[in-house]
């Protein structure tokens, strides 16, 4: 594997860089879906779907809908947002939060009567079980904290995340990777990645030029683009091995945080 330049600064995305999200979340539904398929004879991959679509079409009716509408400032995006209140901690918003659990009975009811599953499945514990299950498996990839405690020995460190700052802050907090970094900066404060401001932003924080730093991340569209763009070394870290299917080019590309180690020098060396 080639070395990337000398460098001052890392920085790094948050979900599905050093924390599973969407996989977590992709797979306990898969489980939970495959699991009513095995008792009651439904397609699972039917019922995954209409489960999406009736969060879709029920979150608008719905208090949730309205609180959610009032917080993202009514930019709340279909299907997105529909789906991640499905199984989403989202208890910093203390005003959405409390209709969520209402939110979910209803998506799992509406599913259920659409199926003819009616009574064969209780809503209210398969809505409480997809949420406690994806919470309990988005802990850390294994080798993630070891490499962060040997790379905040050499780099100055920060954590580049777009989302909404207070359910992020309180994802990066329970993870425990906190202590790792320098500095924490959310990109829907300053426009989002893959807009330049974020990372004019978290450079100015950890004291590098763009040519001195690079962004560790796993969408390309958001993470390497933006830092393409503004002349950040970019290091994809591509887990399932994904056929990258866009013009988006990275300068590297990982499988998992360890090679990060053989992959990066700091200047000094």
């Amino acid at each position: 594997m080639p070395s990337a330049p000398s460098l001052k600064g890392l920085l790094f995305d948050f979900d599905d860089t050093l924390v599973p999200a969407s996989d977590v979340a992709n797979a306990v539904m898969a489980n939970l879906c495959a699991e009513v398929s095995a008792a009651c004879g439904v397609d699972a991959q039917e019922l995954k779907a209409t489960l999406l679509n009736c969060a879709e079409s029920i979150l608008p009716t719905t208090p949730a809908g309205k609180a959610a509408e009032e917080f993202f400032s009514g930019s709340i995006s279909f299907p997105t947002h529909a789906h991640e209140l499905l199984w989403e901690d989202k208890s910093p918003f203390e005003n959405l939060a409390p209709d969520l659990p209402g939110f979910r009975i209803a998506v799992w009811s509406a599913a259920c009567e659409s199926l003819g599953l009616g009574g064969q499945i209780e809503p209210k514990e398969m809505s409480e079980r997809l949420v406690a299950e994806i919470a309990a498996l988005r802990v850390p990839y294994p080798e993630t904290e070891g490499v962060l405690k040997e790379l905040a020995r050499r780099f100055r460190m920060a954590i580049l995340t777009n989302g909404e700052p207070s359910v992020q802050g309180m994802k990066i907090k329970r993870s425990g990777l906190d202590r790792h970094f320098d500095h924490v900066v959310h990109g829907a404060e300053h426009g989002s990645k893959p807009r330049p401001r974020p990372y004019e932003v978290v450079l100015e924080l950890i004291g590098c030029d763009p040519s001195e730093a690079a962004m560790i991340g796993d969408t390309l569209p958001t993470d390497i683009r933006g830092a393409r763009d503004f002349g950040i070394y970019s290091i994809w870290v591509n887990r399932t091995s994904r056929v990258n299917e866009t013009d988006i080019a990275p300068d590297a590309e990982i499988q998992d945080m360890g090679q990060l180690l053989e992959l990066i020098r700091p200047v000094d060396s």
